[in-house]
């Protein structure tokens, strides 16, 4: 994600209430129905950056990014 893409995320991120990565992934940007593989590359940052802005420790993304893994991995096509 761009440092662009990433400074609309935080604007987007203090005007909704969100919930976490499967949140803005699926739900609000829909990526992971477009693109499944990039959605879970985004998966990382997007937890990152939800962590920071939210206030919670890394402990709380690596088990975004995982949940939002297992959801995704349902959605790749072989």
């Amino acid at each position: 994600m761009g440092d662009a893409s990433a400074t609309i995320l935080r604007r987007f991120l203090l005007t909704h209430a969100l919930v976490g990565v499967e949140d803005v992934l699926a739900r609000r940007t829909r990526a992971l129905f477009l693109n499944a593989r990039a959605a879970t590359a985004m998966a990382p940052r997007v937890a990152g950056l939800l962590a920071h802005e939210l206030g919670h420790d890394p402990t709380w993304s690596d088990a975004q990014v995982a949940r939002f893994g297992e959801i995704a991995s349902g959605f790749s096509v072989s």
